[in-house]
């Protein structure tokens, strides 16, 4: 799209409003290079008392910290269930929305209890295909609950999201993706995004630009913004609720978004700056590990493998029988794979 002048972002909200409640699943991009944002207060006020009763999620990214797989889209779909479809089971509703029959528990158990809990352990060859069909998930689940309210969802510092939605965004690019949902979101172009995501990022521009699906907002005065990368910086209070979102990113197959994750974690604890007790060291790269596994990267699982093993060694609190298979399963497995794909 052209570039524009400033204007009153209601007439935007209004026009995905108009879209969204004609399920057309329309998406609109708002690049910019200075300090632009989509206010929630704003939001409000174009969709207070829209004739089409237009459900508006919204969600502002922030830089800095741990984000749940596909964040925020696990929360609302929760959120939505509850104000909208409460009257039948998780399990019904889902199998209704057509989930994957081995991603149905996976969702069920995150809306009980915040864990994603898998019936059948995921099988290294069907990861890839596995990720697909949780993305479809996704969106036929917003589908199905479009058909009940239109829904329009608006990201503000989309620059601050990661690889899990950018992933689900992208595929809604795509014509052949039935959509009945509409999207708004803003980001600054000047933003350095992680290294990891880059290319993915890179591709995603072009795609929605060549779609004509963004639009340049210009300014009439410059406000410069610090457009430098803000890291993640692990903090030992939330431990406990990082070993939970590491968990939930790999049974929803967000492996590389996980995978930086463990690596920033796992710097800091092997430079002394985080202490934790030795069963949650364990666990950490007992994690760790089956990320490794599942992403194809054989020689980092068995890696993880012996430092399970170093840890359960010297901690008599961890010999019992159940830590002993973790490491040992995780190393069988790992070079069971490397040779037969070698």
């Amino acid at each position: 799209m052209e570039g524009t002048s400033k204007k009153d972002v209601n007439s935007l909200v209004e026009t995905l409003i108009n879209d969204a409640a004609a399920r057309n699943g329309k998406l609109l991009f708002i690049k910019y290079s200075n300090t632009f944002t989509i206010k929630f207060e704003d939001v409000l006020v174009a969709t207070t008392d829209n004739e089409f009763a237009v459900q508006t999620l919204y969600h502002e990214f922030k830089p800095g910290m741990m984000q749940a797989a596909y964040a925020p889209l696990m929360d609302w779909i929760g959120a939505l269930y509850k104000r909208y479809f409460s009257d039948i089971d998780y399990a019904t509703f889902l199998s209704d929305c057509d989930v994957y029959p081995l991603h149905i528990n996976v969702f069920k158990t995150y809306f009980e209890c915040g864990t994603c809990r898998r019936v059948e352990t995921i099988v290294r060859n069907e990861a890839e295909y596995e990720h697909r069909q949780f993305i479809a998930d996704l969106i036929k689940i917003f589908n199905t609950i479009a058909d009940v309210v239109p829904i329009l969802m608006i990201f503000d510092n989309l620059q601050y999201c990661e690889r899990s939605l950018l992933v689900f965004l992208e595929k809604l690019t795509h014509t052949s993706t039935e959509k009945r949902f509409s999207v708004l979101a803003d980001f600054n172009e000047k933003y350095e995004v992680d290294e990891y995501i880059q290319n993915m990022w890179d591709v995603f521009s072009r795609r929605i630009e060549t779609k004509n699906m963004m639009l340049y907002w210009e300014f009439d005065s410059m406000i410069v913004s610090d457009n430098r990368h803000i890291p993640f910086v692990p903090d030992k209070a939330f431990f406990g609720v990082y070993l939970i979102m590491l968990n939930n990113m790999i049974n929803t197959l967000c492996l590389e978004q996980a995978l930086m994750y463990f690596e920033v974690i796992r710097q800091t604890l092997e430079s002394g700056n985080m202490f934790v007790t030795a069963k949650e060291r364990y666990i950490f790269y007992n994690i760790y590990g089956n990320a490794f596994f599942l992403h194809g990267d054989y020689d980092e699982a068995i890696e993880m493998s012996e430092v399970m093993r170093g840890v359960y060694i010297t901690n008599k609190d961890l010999h019992e029988i159940n830590y002993e298979y973790n490491f040992n399963e995780l190393a069988c497995l790992a070079n069971i794979y490397k040779r037969n794909e070698a």
